[in-house]
């Protein structure tokens, strides 16, 4: 689950807060667990039994996260974009260095930059069981706060949108009257579509989709120059639940992408992608569905380049 604080709006919420037409709206989260799955950082969440009782509002454990110490105890900022000003510190002294002969005081100036003390919110996240299955349980997960406009201070929002995404792990802006039920029927990746671009300004779109950590990132900066090199006709990025996908499509029916919440191999898919990456990768291996899952070990990339160029130049979709 990633937890990385964000230092300014992503991209991809200011596009869902610049849809609201002026809305009210909260942050929110809809996941699909399954036993096993990595949890939210939330206390009293058990899913070693999907019958067990789930906490229908939490307050962040402050031991447990930056954002969640900081919504108890405030915190303060230092404000190094003005300029410094002069403070004086004063502390008591030794008389010739030695205390058997009194003290004095001594003051000494120093420039320092201004701070800002912020005091803590005490925000809660409600949690509603939007559906129970066999093997797993859909939540939604629902910052306590109602925004009715974009506040003036954008270190409000950052604060909420900071203190959701370590709590739950995936952050998103809905309108008030639009209850969290409506988005079971879209819980599926998200996709989004991105350009090709220099490798730069792909893999910076692709951080800012995908908020990922910093081993993740890792795994998106090597992989690209082969996906880029291969001539994509477009990029996809995409999320479910804590899984984080980044891949490149070379005609409707073939793709290649990696899920970089695992890492260690390389999917290649050619009829029905969408639907098949919303597999677990259990469930994609003891399947009958037809793809290529290479090992990212030696050759990896021969295998790969033959593969894609063997299926987009012949315009052959499945085996």
């Amino acid at each position: 689950m990633s937890k990385r604080s964000f230092n300014k709006l992503p991209l991809q919420l200011q596009k869902q807060l610049e849809s609201l037409n002026g809305k009210s709206f909260n942050i929110y989260a809809v996941l699909k667990l399954r036993k096993g799955d990595e949890l939210p950082n939330l206390p009293g969440l058990d899913l070693s039994n999907f019958e067990n009782n789930i906490p229908s509002e939490v307050l962040p454990d402050p031991a447990k996260g930056t954002w969640a110490r900081r919504n108890i105890d405030g915190w303060e900022i230092i404000l190094k974009d003005q300029p410094k000003y002069t403070k004086s510190f004063s502390h008591e002294s030794p008389n010739f260095g030695d205390w058997s002969l009194g003290s004095h005081e001594v003051t000494v100036d120093r420039e320092v930059y201004h701070r800002d003390i912020l005091s803590g919110y005490g925000s809660t996240i409600k949690i509603t069981v939007l559906k129970r299955d066999d093997d797993s349980i859909t939540l939604s997960f629902e910052l306590d706060r109602i925004f009715d406009s974009i506040p003036d201070d954008p270190r409000e929002l950052l604060f909420a949108i900071n203190i959701f995404q370590e709590s739950v792990g995936r952050t998103a802006i809905k309108p008030t009257d639009v209850p969290a039920a409506s988005f079971l029927s879209t819980l599926q990746i998200d996709w989004e579509i991105l350009p090709v671009g220099n490798k730069e300004e792909v893999i910076k779109q692709i951080h800012e989709r995908l908020n990922p950590s910093p081993q993740e990132a890792k795994v998106i900066n090597e992989r690209m120059d082969l996906l880029l090199a291969l001539r994509p006709i477009n990029l996809v990025a995409g999320t479910s639940g804590f899984a984080r996908y980044v891949g490149a499509l070379y005609n409707e029916q073939l793709v290649v992408f990696e899920n970089i919440r695992y890492g260690n191999a390389i999917y290649i898919m050619f009829n029905e992608w969408e639907r098949l990456s919303k597999m677990s990768r259990i469930e994609l291996m003891n399947s009958d569905e037809k793809f290529e899952r290479i090992v990212h070990a030696n050759n990896w990339e021969y295998r790969v380049r033959s593969i894609v160029n063997e299926y987009r130049h012949s315009g052959r979709s499945q085996f």
